[in-house]
């Protein structure tokens, strides 16, 4: 469907080693859905990551160091999306991070 929904955010993030709480993840997950709509689209995401939270910095940085390295935000998505579904999974996400250097534990 092109779209994540709370428990698809919080179940990739719980496989890549990263636990966020009921409230911390509605929090999250609140900062990324802006129509209220509980689904997050790519376009979302890209709002997101022009915020101010925290969570939105990092994810900025490592955005951000990939275009200095030439590589452009769709490109990055596209990376990940590796069906090429419009969606990115939690194994393609584990499996680009590895792909990227990325230790998961």
């Amino acid at each position: 469907s092109g779209q994540l929904t709370i428990d698809d955010c919080q179940q990739g993030l719980k496989e890549i080693g990263v636990n966020v709480g009921p409230a911390d993840m509605r929090r999250l997950f609140g900062s990324l859905d802006r129509t209220g709509s509980g689904k997050v689209k790519l376009a979302d995401l890209i709002h997101f990551m022009n915020g101010t939270c925290s969570a939105a910095d990092k994810v900025r940085n490592i955005v951000l160091e990939a275009e200095r390295n030439g590589v452009q935000i769709r490109e990055s998505f596209e990376f990940f999306d590796q069906d090429k579904t419009g969606e990115i999974g939690t194994a393609q996400c584990r499996s680009g991070l590895k792909k990227l250097g990325v230790s998961l534990s």
